[in-house]
């Protein structure tokens, strides 16, 4: 019997979130701009947020693009109209190695465009930076503009955290979609977010068409990547698991038949493929530490 309930197995990965983990990723920018509460969109060198209606969080690594600040610009006018409320926001730039003067004016005029919004819907923005240049340089930004909300710099996520009264789970969440976007091609990363979003009943056509593309055209370009559809499938399998295991107390069966696995034994083969273990060995490595 299927995926469908109706042996054992209810509802599906849409409707059980795994307690430590609450951002679901949102297929594409159109999927999360239609409703961002509770997602996560990545970047090329961003991942961005709403864990809940009332904080909204940035975190950046390498050396921000400016064309991918652009995108994020018009995803941040997203918190200054309903649905969304009067929020605490949090930049997160501890992985940040390196700032352009282009990608610093892209926000200075972002802030100096919406100055009137962001007074109405932002209550308060704390700024997490690393030792250095690059952290005084994102800790200084609102130096040299000014801040239309009380701003606080901090050296760790846990403590911003705690200063914009946010949950603690949104420091593992965030250090997640990090590990799993940093240094990915965007097309990686996209087809990644709509096997994601498609789970468990993901394909290759119903992939290509929701990114829309041909299935001849999405398999030339990841083969351009030196990877496969059935590879990110895979990859993509074992990633949402490994979450169904740390985060919830439910069997391996049931994981193994919401992440699209036939069968359990067909997910230990996919986390011996991706993962050099067994979900089992897996989830007590986690225990333990």
């Amino acid at each position: 019997m299927g995926r469908d309930g109706k042996s054992g197995v209810s509802g599906g990965a849409k409707d059980v979130q795994p307690r430590a983990t609450r951002m679901r990723s949102a297929a594409s920018i159109a999927e999360f701009v239609d409703d961002p509460r509770g997602r996560c969109i990545t970047g090329g060198s961003f991942a961005y947020g709403w864990p809940t209606p009332e904080l909204c969080i940035t975190a950046f690594w390498g050396q921000p693009d400016p064309t991918d600040l652009e995108s994020l610009a018009t995803l941040y006018a997203l918190e200054l109209a309903p649905p969304a409320q009067a929020h605490a926001a949090i930049i997160d730039t501890v992985r940040v190695e390196a700032v352009s003067p282009h990608a610093f004016g892209v926000i200075a005029r972002y802030v100096q465009a919406h100055r009137e919004g962001l007074a109405e819907f932002v209550t308060k923005l704390a700024i997490v930076r690393r030792v250095g240049f690059v952290g005084a340089v994102a800790a200084g930004f609102y130096e040299t503009i000014e801040a239309p909300y009380p701003v606080s710099v901090f050296d760790q996520l846990g403590d911003a955290l705690t200063w914009c009264e946010g949950p603690g789970w949104v420091e593992r969440d965030i250090e997640r979609w990090v590990a799993e976007s940093a240094d990915v091609p965007d097309l990686v990363r996209t087809v990644r977010r709509a096997i994601e979003s498609t789970l468990p009943d993901s394909d290759l056509e119903l992939v290509a068409k929701l990114l829309g593309t041909t299935v001849r055209t999405l398999q030339r370009r990841l083969k351009e990547h030196d990877t496969t559809f059935r590879i990110q499938v895979g990859l993509t399998q074992v990633r949402v698991a490994q979450r169904w295991l740390e985060d919830t107390d439910e069997s391996i069966t049931r994981i193994a038949y919401e992440v699209g696995c036939s069968t359990p034994q067909h997910l230990s083969t996919l986390f011996r493929q991706h993962a050099g273990t067994t979900p089992s060995a897996w989830r007590e490595a986690r225990q333990i530490g």
